[in-house]
């Protein structure tokens, strides 16, 4: 009996130490908001990020396909201003494709090598 009162003793003194070490010194303090902080913050940030990311690339390639559209629509017009149409679109696809092959590039570490399969790796540049 007299051990088990002993060895109940040592674990709340323990617990107790735990306690003051984690809610008191600065040492401990720091170690306990760091690993609170970073669960919170993967669990959080990591689907965000991912929905943010796919969500933009997802506008950028719709925003590139219209353009391509517009530009192969126009490109072959007599007239000079629906033809400056055409013109105006392929400068905006090259910006799109441009800025999304950029982007994409920064952010490719994001899907861990499961992208999605309606988001292409790059976009093409109209010659």
């Amino acid at each position: 009996m007299k051990k088990l009162f002993i060895f109940l003793i040592v674990i709340c003194l323990f617990i107790a130490g735990c306690v003051v070490f984690f809610y008191v010194t600065p040492t401990g303090r720091n170690i306990w908001n760091n690993w609170q902080s970073n669960q919170v913050v993967d669990n959080y940030s990591r689907y965000e990020t991912r929905e943010n990311v796919e969500s933009l690339c997802r506008q950028m390639i719709e925003s590139y396909n219209n353009d391509v559209l517009t530009y192969n629509q126009y490109k072959d017009e007599e007239d000079d201003y629906i033809r400056s149409i055409g013109t105006t679109a392929r400068n905006n696809a090259n910006q799109t494709a441009s800025q999304y092959n950029e982007y994409f590039e920064r952010n490719k570490n994001i899907w861990n090598g499961n992208i999605p399969e309606d988001i292409v790796s790059e976009l093409e540049i109209i010659e």
